[in-house]
């Protein structure tokens, strides 16, 4: 055989001991935090204009924060040459609905930082009792999470009362003769991302809150995993993860550790209408993951610190059983029937039928199987 193996995508891999980590496989999903994702509402009613000097952007395009995304100008009052703002009347009416919808923006901004103030304090009381092993690290996690959503609800609070003070502003600074030209209210990007969607085209009517452009910035992302209540007794509580996208079946993404992400939530409560809780982490976006990507998520339960090993790929399936073909010498092989034990990624334990330092054909192995058919491949079922 050892001539066909040149002309063959062929390999072959030592069995190793090593310590391997028992994953129960769920259903995961990328999502985008709330920080990641903004929604961008015109605060009046009118016609919405592009930029000065340039044009409506376009879904998929980039932007940074603060850039000037569109302008809203107030619609004509009637049909004669004036518009609604050459009204004194109706230029009153404008500036209080502003203000009334100002004041919201400054109330919420203020029950947003005290329920920030509320989150730090209860951050810092049980990061004081995790120390004296009053709380246990979930509680931990739960408090860091509930903190930094407290933080995104304070940003979100405080650019709705910049958005609204610079309406008003703006319109302050009118001139007397409003007759020489039509006030416009500029739509600014609160965070910088990709555009996802984008409403509406130049010259259009657009409503009070209309929503317009959808900015998402992925650079970081959750995962989220969905845990069935029967499997809740086989996730310890800090419990590590791998997952897979459906394009990379066989390529394993790490998360904690060498990924750089963190545990936010880890399954505090069931759902009682799905019977499922989740967990939470937060990774860095290498570049090519999508928010929303559904993946296979695989939660860490428990650990065999020294597993007889082989890869995954080494293994074929033989009427229900699992057998991997030895080498023996150059041109001789041995298949032999597996027990298997945990997985761990692409990693597989080897109770029985194997030793340390065979090699086994982890690619091409399924050559060798059909070879083996007309050859005079021995078999067995367990090593020498």
């Amino acid at each position: 055989l050892k001539e066909q193996q040149w002309k063959l995508d062929f390999e072959t891999t030592p069995v190793l001991r090593r310590a391997l980590v028992e994953r129960v496989q769920l259903p995961g999903r990328l999502i985008a935090p709330p920080s990641g994702r903004a929604l961008v509402s015109p605060p009046i009613a009118g016609n919405l204009l592009p930029p000065e000097g340039g044009a409506l952007p376009t879904a998929g395009q980039r932007v940074e924060a603060g850039r000037v995304l569109a302008r809203v100008q107030p619609p004509l009052a009637g049909s004669d040459h004036l518009t609604f703002l050459s009204s004194r009347q109706q230029l009153t009416a404008l500036r209080l609905e502003l203000q009334t919808k100002a004041a919201e923006a400054r109330t919420d901004a203020t029950v947003a930082q005290v329920a920030l103030r509320r989150a730090e304090q209860q951050l810092t009381r049980v990061r004081g009792l995790a120390e004296r092993q009053a709380k246990s690290p979930r509680e931990v996690e739960q408090a860091e999470y509930e903190h930094s959503r407290a933080q995104a609800q304070v940003q979100a609070a405080q650019t709705r009362q910049r958005l609204y003070a610079e309406v008003e502003q703006r319109l302050s600074a009118l001139p007397a003769d409003l007759s020489q030209g039509f006030p416009t209210v500029e739509l600014k990007a609160p965070i910088a991302g990709v555009i996802i969607h984008a409403a509406g085209a130049q010259g259009e009517q657009v409503a009070a809150g209309a929503p317009l452009f959808t900015i998402l910035d992925r650079s970081t992302l959750h995962l989220e995993v969905k845990v069935p209540e029967t499997a809740l007794p086989r996730i310890p509580p800090q419990p590590s993860v791998v997952f897979s996208t459906p394009g990379e079946r066989q390529h394993y993404r790490e998360v904690l550790g060498a990924g750089g992400g963190k545990l936010l939530l880890s399954a505090e409560a069931v759902d009682p209408r799905t019977r499922a809780s989740r967990l939470l982490y937060q990774l860095r976006n290498p570049g090519d993951l999508a928010a929303g990507l559904a993946v296979e998520a695989f939660v860490s339960s428990k650990t065999t610190a020294d597993a007889l090993t082989i890869p995954e790929s080494a293994l074929v399936e033989e009427e229900g059983r699992y057998v991997a073909f030895v080498m023996l010498g150059g041109e001789t092989f041995e298949k032999r029937e597996l027990v298997l034990g945990i997985r761990d990624g692409s990693m597989v334990e080897v109770k029985s039928g194997l030793s340390e330092n065979e090699r086994v054909v982890n690619r091409g192995a399924y050559a060798v199987k059909l070879a083996s058919v007309s050859s005079a491949i021995p078999a067995h079922g367990h090593a020498h």
